[in-house]
């Protein structure tokens, strides 16, 4: 039993052991486990931190390839150690985004940084850019490429611009007078009463008229030349008969006196009544045409001596109705065409009881038949014929008025009752009287004298308005007055008498009515022995009060040149254009004088009121304290015209308004206001001249040119245009498109015309494309590089010192001296670099950019002068899109008194003078030139680079600082 108890203690002895022992394994293979997993976290933030610095690695090597113009692609994989980063580049000229990803046994990191670029971009977009001396062009001098001027170009046989060319506005012109309070309108090419022209002036002319109106509204007039003893006739071509065409109708004989009558056929052309003089008979024309220049010509009645005093209507059937008298036998007759020419008739007597049949007047009644009025000889009676047959063979015949003395002159109107009223004169009395017929056959009338004042009545014509009351014109011998009478009434009991023309005129009238109900009448004026028309802009027809031409003067505070005016305006309906003239003055009112003249184009003037600049033809020099006028010259136009603002309380001290039918012939009368305006004097204008441009070309004023392409100028002179032009005026010119302009004098256009138009502006002055702000920080990275204190170059100081063929690298810098190279050495620029004295290149030496500049450009500038001479030589990094720019701050005091003097050929390098001259000499040919001028002797030529249009200037290969805006690890 006790060797039982001894083998289990024993047991659990072992037991205990290999428990420990068991434990203590699985304690040693835990920490064994642990010490793994920690040196595999280690490894990991080992090959983490490998790809973070690939990542960085790649930024810096990104980064270094863009600061330095280095060639680089946008996207590239970087060997960094056992690792590898990939890098993606984003850089403009202005700043660069770099994101660079590492790798290390598949742990990736990734970077990122933006930072901005010190470059500065300047674009040379132009053959040569010039400031406001403009360029001067010798014999066979050359721009290959375009040119933009501020101020003119002025070439010499064989100038010659392969681009096209652009010449800014000169120096504008300034207010020098003005008023511009506007309380009150004022009309321009408006007339109040009556408008009155004289249409045919050649000799005795005007007597026997008649007047019919055309579809046009214009009026056609027949009438007596008794100079040449002719039936004659005008079409007025406007409603004022301003412009007319006239005719001889017939010249066989003495024909066209003792009265015609006119009437238009369906076709719009004239048929006439007359009497012929030489034959004694009534003969009738149709005319052909609107200007009656063919025709055809009938003698109606030649059995005796007749066809006096004769009136024409045309019937429903186109066909004339005449009444006439007939001298052999003392009777009234009536004619019935029964054709267009008259060939065939129908002829009656109608009154053959006495001395009967003068002063006929004809009306037609709504049943188609004649209505007749007439005068008795015999009896010294009025009387009336109511046809009561087509014929006129049956009709009913009665004395309208038997007073003593009835003479003369009556006319004859049917109201809307069908009845007759018949103006007369009354020889007895001297008096115009007025028959309102109550029934057909006028047995029973209202008899009115309508006017007692003196001997008044004779050539009466009587029309109904549209109140079918009486319109009444007639002439006043006592006083050789036109008359008019408006009736308020239908037996005119009561009325208006009013004088449209009071010049000794007023005989032989004939009167109607214009569509808008104002009457149009033509007379003959015996003081001039003239035909006349009278237009009357209003009922009653009252004497012409006209401001057709309206004028403001002024005073010129200095001496100077008149550009251009403008004026307050506005417009009702659509007015014509008008004339602006600048005149001198004569007497306190506008003279004939024409200083200049400008076109008003009424299209540019709206319905509310706006200032309207009207550009001068010419630029006169006006005198300081002198009285000039600006006068606008219309056309009458009461429905359409323009409207001038203006000062009813005449606050304007240095002028005064005034108006005038008709400026060329004077009587002004005052208008009691002063008008809007402004008085634009001064300036200058810029041109080309003497110079041929292959493209384009734009400037104020033009003169000896040829242009390939097209051309805006406010003035074109004497030049071959390829293309199209658009100009105010052009003159002894070729164009060979379309052309757009307001005067035209001796050109041939070989396509469209346009006229009026609205000259084209002239272009905008360009800014220069470097700007004082750039230059200082251009003399801030040059002064960042260091000072050197005294000349360069040859025989240059300490450090700065040249031997001849010898070679310097330098920049950035400041030298405080000169630079001067003449004996074949070569500066190599690696910054900018800023002189403050002269830089004088000689013999053969060079200034060239240093290869680190890669596709960027450089440039050495100065305060002073530039000069260029013995084959120097240039050029950029070697690199496309590389160039060398020497920039002169001087504005003058060099050679020909440049700031920049070029004397031999120079391609790679721009040269800029930012406020003085460029010369160029004979044959030397350069790449850009930049300046406030330009002059090109003979045969000098400039060569553009399109390169130049965005050249990229750095401080140099690494100089400048860079702004980094961020720098991070993304994702």
């Amino acid at each position: 039993m006790m060797n039982n108890i001894r083998n289990q203690k024993g047991f659990a002895l072992l037991l205990s052991t290999i428990i420990i022992l068991g434990g203590s394994l699985i304690l040693a293979g835990g920490f064994l486990v642990l010490a793994s997993t920690e040196i595999k976290i280690s490894q990991t933030k080992l090959k983490s931190l490998q790809s973070y610095y690939a990542s960085e690695a790649g930024l810096e090597d990104a980064i270094y390839r863009v600061k330095n113009a280095m060639q680089y692609q946008s996207s590239y994989n970087l060997n960094v150690g056992q690792n590898q980063t990939t890098i993606n580049v984003n850089a403009t000229t202005a700043s660069a985004t770099i994101e660079s990803q590492g790798s290390a046994e598949n742990r990736i990191r990734k970077t990122q940084t933006v930072f901005d670029l010190p470059t500065t971009t300047v674009g040379f977009s132009y053959g040569s850019q010039i400031g406001d001396g403009g360029l001067i062009m010798g014999q066979n001098s050359r721009v290959n490429g375009s040119v933009y001027s501020n101020g003119s170009i002025t070439g010499a046989s064989g100038a010659r611009i392969t681009g096209s060319a652009w010449v800014a506005q000169g120096t504008a012109p300034s207010v020098d007078q003005s008023w511009e309070t506007a309380n009150s309108d004022y009309g321009v090419g408006t007339v109040s009463g009556s408008i009155i022209s004289t249409l045919d002036s050649s000799g005795d002319v005007g007597e026997y008229t008649s007047l019919a109106l055309g579809s046009d509204g214009f009026a056609r007039i027949s009438y007596y030349d008794a100079t040449n003893q002719d039936l004659k006739f005008a079409r007025c071509l406007d409603e004022n008969c301003a412009t007319k065409n006239v005719t001889t109708v017939d010249s066989s004989g003495n024909v066209g006196s003792e009265y015609t009558s006119i009437a238009l056929g369906s076709d719009g052309f004239a048929r006439i009544s007359y009497y012929d003089g030489s034959n004694n008979d009534l003969k009738f024309v149709r005319c052909a045409n609107a200007d009656c220049t063919t025709k055809n010509i009938t003698v109606i009645d030649s059995s005796g001596d007749m066809g006096q005093f004769s009136s024409l209507a045309l019937g429903s059937d186109g066909f004339a109705r005449i009444s006439y008298y007939a001298s052999s036998g003392g009777n009234l007759k009536f004619v019935r065409c029964t054709n267009a020419d008259c060939t065939a008739k129908n002829i009656n007597t109608l009154d053959s009881s006495g001395d009967v049949g003068k002063y006929t007047s004809l009306a037609l009644g709504s049943d188609g038949l004649a209505r007749i009025s007439y005068i008795t000889e015999s009896g010294d009676d009025l009387k009336f014929a109511r046809c009561t047959d087509a014929d006129c063979a049956t009709k009913n015949i009665n004395t309208v008025d038997s007073s003593p003395n009835i003479d003369r002159n009556t006319s004859i109107a049917l109201g809307s009752d069908g009845f007759a009223r018949i103006t007369y004169y009354d020889d007895g009395s001297d008096n115009l009287k007025f028959a309102q017929c109550t029934n057909a056959d006028c047995t029973t009338k209202n008899i009115t004298t309508l006017d007692s004042t003196g001997d008044v009545g004779r050539y009466s014509s009587l029309k109904l308005a549209s109140d079918q009351f009486a319109r009444i014109v007639y002439y006043d011998g006592s006083n050789g007055d036109l008359k008019y009478i408006q009736c308020a009434n239908a037996d005119c009991t009561t009325k208006n008498i009013s004088v449209p023309d009071p010049d000794n005129v007023g005989q032989y009238t004939s009167f109607v009515f214009g569509s808008d109900n104002f009457g149009r009448i033509s007379y003959y004026d015996v003081g001039n022995a003239d035909l006349k028309f009278l237009r009357c802009a209003q009922d009653p027809c009252s004497p012409s009060a006209p401001q057709v031409d309206v004028a403001q003067s002024f005073q010129p505070a200095a001496t100077n040149r008149a550009v251009k005016a403008d004026l307050y305006l506005k417009k009702v309906g659509s007015p014509a254009n008008a004339t602006l003239r600048l005149i001198s003055d004569s007497g306190g009112s506008p003279g004939t004088s024409v200083l200049a003249t400008g076109l008003l184009n009424a299209s540019s003037v709206g319905s509310s009121y706006g200032w309207l600049t009207v550009n001068f033809s010419t630029t006169p020099t006006l005198n300081a304290n002198t009285t000039y006028w600006l006068v606008i010259d219309a056309a009458p136009d009461n429905s359409n015209y323009l409207v001038w603002g203006g000062d009813s309380a005449n606050g304007y001290t240095r002028g005064a308004g005034k108006k005038s039918n008709d400026w060329s012939i004077g009587n002004w009368s005052n208008l009691n206001a002063d008008l809007n305006f402004r008085v634009y004097m001064g300036g200058t204008d810029n041109q080309i001249s003497t110079v041929s441009v292959d493209g384009s070309a734009y400037a104020h004023f033009m003169d000896t040119v040829t242009v390939g392409g097209n051309a805006g100028a406010f003035t074109l002179n004497s030049g071959t245009i390829g293309g199209s032009v658009s100009a105010d005026t052009i003159s002894n010119c070729t164009i060979g498109g379309n052309a757009s302009y307001n005067v035209k004098t001796s050109c041939t256009i070989g396509g469209t015309q346009t006229t009026p138009t609205t000259p084209p502006s002239d272009p905008a002055v360009q800014a220069m494309p470097i700007t004082q702000e750039m230059i200082d920080a251009w003399k801030a990275q040059a002064e960042a590089g260091g000072t050197i204190n005294g000349d360069c170059g040859d025989g240059g100081v300490a450090g700065c010192d040249i031997p001849t063929n010898g070679t310097l690298t330098l920049g950035p810098k400041k030298i405080n001296g000169n630079l001067i190279l003449q004996n074949n050495q070569t500066l190599i620029v690696s910054g900018t670099i800023y002189v403050t004295g002269y830089i004088d290149i000689d013999n053969g030496s060079a200034i060239q950019l240093d290869p680190s500049y890669g596709i960027k450009s450089g440039l050495v500038f100065s305060d002073g002068t530039i000069h260029l001479a013995n084959n120097g030589n240039f050029s950029g990094s070697g690199q496309v899109g590389s160039y060398l720019m020497l920039m002169s701050l001087a504005s003058g005091g060099g050679h020909h008194g440049g700031a920049i003097d070029l004397h031999n050929n120079a391609s790679g390098v721009i040269f800029y003078a930012a406020n003085g001259l460029v010369y160029l000499h004979n044959n030397v040919n350069a790449t850009q030139l930049t300046a406030k001028a330009i002059t090109l002797d003979n045969n000098a030529t400039i060569s553009y680079d399109p390169g130049l249009a965005n050249a990229l200037f750095s401080g140099g290969g690494s100089s400048g600082s860079f702004k980094v805006k961020s720098w991070k690890e993304i994702e």
